[in-house]
């Protein structure tokens, strides 16, 4: 990982110009790894689908450092992580309702599953499997508005239970138990230490 200085001022080994190419190009092969007129063609053998998990992740690790390094400090225009999705016009002229509840209900499937992230990700089928893959490898690609309404219904499920989309409702418990204990003769050490403390200092 290069620092600042090689990265911004050295630009070394590749210059600004060619950092934003190589933002452009991860974002959008991201982009359309996941949300794809077609279905992805699996590859044939397991050596051959296990090097294209490895490119697949080493490549979403590499785009989630150069934005998380922009969001620091820019060296891209902003338009360039939400292009791809701008440019899908089933996408971004989507009902937007329609799709936060269908991408809500599928994260909210994975989350009761109990299949791993690499398994789920790869069973993408339609729009909302899509878009829930894609939060999941690269949600810089995601409008921004969408992502907050998204948190927003999932927690507002967590607290009322989820009943209603088939799934176990279960309501919402804290994920932790505080417990207070109260001890008197830790609270009257601490009483005699402050009269002491006053004491000694008058």
């Amino acid at each position: 990982m290069l620092d600042d200085e090689a990265f911004y001022v050295a630009q070394a080994p590749f210059s600004l110009a060619a950092q934003r190419a190589i933002a452009l190009a991860l974002n959008s092969l991201t982009f359309h790894t996941h949300v794809s007129p077609t279905a992805p063609q699996r590859p044939a053998s397991a050596a051959g689908a296990a090097q294209h998990a490895a490119l697949r992740r080493h490549i979403q690790g590499t785009l989630l450092a150069l934005h998380a390094r922009d969001v620091r400090r820019p060296f891209c225009a902003p338009v360039l992580w939400l292009a791809p999705w701008a440019r899908e016009s089933a996408l971004s002229g989507a009902d937007r309702k329609v799709l936060l509840g269908g991408v809500r209900r599928v994260l909210l499937a994975r989350s009761e599953a109990d299949d791993d992230g690499e398994a789920a990700a790869t069973a993408a089928a339609g729009q909302s499997s899509s878009v829930a893959n894609l939060l999941q490898a690269a949600p810089q690609c995601v409008p921004y508005g969408l992502r907050v309404d998204l948190f927003r219904e999932l927690l507002r499920l967590d607290k009322v239970g989820v009943t209603g989309l088939g799934l176990k409702g279960q309501r919402w418990e804290p994920s932790i138990t505080p417990h207070v204990r109260r001890s008197g003769g830790a609270l009257c050490s601490a009483v005699a230490r402050s009269r002491w403390a006053c004491t000694a200092a008058a």
